[in-house]
């Protein structure tokens, strides 16, 4: 019998806000666990909320457990390794909640609700075939939304931000600041094809992402199935699948089956050519490659093949200066509920938008629909890919794009 067994340990401080009152801090302190149990070529699944002993673990895997699943793709090879992130700088709970009763007091004419979380986390990997690996590392989370008094809207905007210092969180909220000054203003437009910078620019891409699976891949139950090694898209487009990188709250250098990338990030697209996949253990074995150590495990499920965390790589340009060499561009802040169809052509409301000209922010966009496609997107309708993220924190660069505008 082989085993192994995921632990999960969260601390958490988190600070409320309410109708722009501050309620007391909480405190959270979870441990979940995770027992994968190997025997006659199946998996056998056990978890937990709370501390058990492994033999306990190992008992309910053998009475709840199941008929199990088929596993004959091995595992991980033997490795002990143990990283920590850098800390949060102290204090910070308490920076936020005093910078934040400044920042009610600046918009009166709005109503600010959301929460800020100190998280140190724990996550530890070991088993009776040679692994035993463990990260630690912190991050602080702040969402934000607020509503206008005057307009009834449910919510009219938000700020979400993760850091490992305050002055980085204190950046967000101050470009926040460029939208709550012209929010009241709404700027009428008309459908036509314009500019858009979408702050989430990884969004459109559904239909992309998907191609980078291998299995669906080679299954041909992609966009893209067939076009490995082929040139897609602008020689601006570089997209990478980054594990580990602690600053922004990616602290596992480990995937759920137990591999270490020997090189992080992984370059899918590498200036417009397709260029790799991602695997797991158990596709890399069915297709005779290597596994990219993106097998993603929640303690209470088994190993799924996924991404890491996709990313624009720089262009040259921060989206600032992009969008001062454009007339009118539409900046996206929240594009949610959109879908791609099997040619990958998308399409997504703008719940919140603005419009930018000549790089000045000059009112809120109204309601709207956007299209565009993934090979338009970053193909021939791209504009630029710019050198930073839309927000000190936001760790992919920005895509500016022409698109389908429609007004709602």
């Amino acid at each position: 019998m082989k085993y192994d067994l995921l632990t999960i340990k969260e601390q958490t401080q988190t600070l409320k806000i309410e109708g722009n009152k501050l309620n007391a801090a909480k405190n959270l302190n979870l441990t979940k666990q995770g027992l994968r149990r190997f025997e006659n070529n199946k998996v056998f699944h056990a978890s937990r909320i709370g501390e058990a002993p492994l033999e306990q673990l190992i008992t309910d895997s053998k009475e709840w457990g199941g008929p199990g699943v088929p596993h004959e793709f091995g595992f991980a090879p033997e490795r002990t390794e143990k990283r920590n992130g850098p800390l949060a700088k102290k204090d910070l709970i308490q920076e936020f909640q005093d910078y934040t009763l400044k920042y009610i007091d600046k918009y009166p004419n709005f109503v600010f609700s959301g929460y800020a979380s100190m998280t140190k986390l724990q996550q530890s990997l070991i088993s009776n075939y040679g692994v035993d690996l463990s990260a630690a590392g912190e991050i602080c989370d702040v969402g934000f939304s607020y509503q206008s008094k005057s307009l009834g809207n449910m919510v009219d905007g938000f700020v979400w931000t993760r850091a490992l210092d305050f002055n980085d969180i204190k950046q967000d909220f101050e470009q926040e600041e460029e939208f709550l000054r012209v929010h009241e203003n709404e700027i009428k437009l008309q459908s036509a094809r314009m500019p858009v910078l979408f702050v989430d620019s990884t969004e459109p891409l559904q239909k992309l992402t998907d191609s980078f699976e291998v299995n669906r891949y080679n299954e041909g139950a992609c966009v893209f199935a067939g076009k490995l090694g082929q040139k897609l898209f602008s020689e601006k487009i570089t997209l990478i699948d980054q594990a580990y990188d602690p600053k922004i709250g990616l602290n596992s250098f480990f995937d759920g089956d137990g591999m270490v990338r020997k090189n992080d990030p992984v370059v899918l697209v590498e200036n417009g050519t397709f260029k790799s996949l991602i695997s797991d253990l158990r596709w890399a074995k069915k297709y005779g490659i290597e596994s990219t150590g993106n097998g993603y495990r929640e303690y209470n499920r088994g190993v799924q093949l996924g991404l890491r965390s996709l990313r624009f790589a720089p262009g040259k340009q921060t989206w600032r200066q992009i969008l001062k060499g454009i007339d009118r561009c539409i900046v996206a802040v929240l594009a949610v509920g959109g879908d791609s169809n099997e040619l990958g052509e998308y399409s997504t409301p703008v719940q919140f938008g603005y419009v930018f000209e000549k790089g000045e922010c000059i009112g809120r966009a109204p309601q709207l629909t956007v299209k565009t496609s993934v090979n338009n997107f970053l193909g021939d309708d791209l504009i630029a890919v710019s050198s930073d993220g839309f927000t000190k924190t936001k760790f992919s660069s920005s895509v500016v794009s022409e698109m389908d505008v429609l007004v709602n």
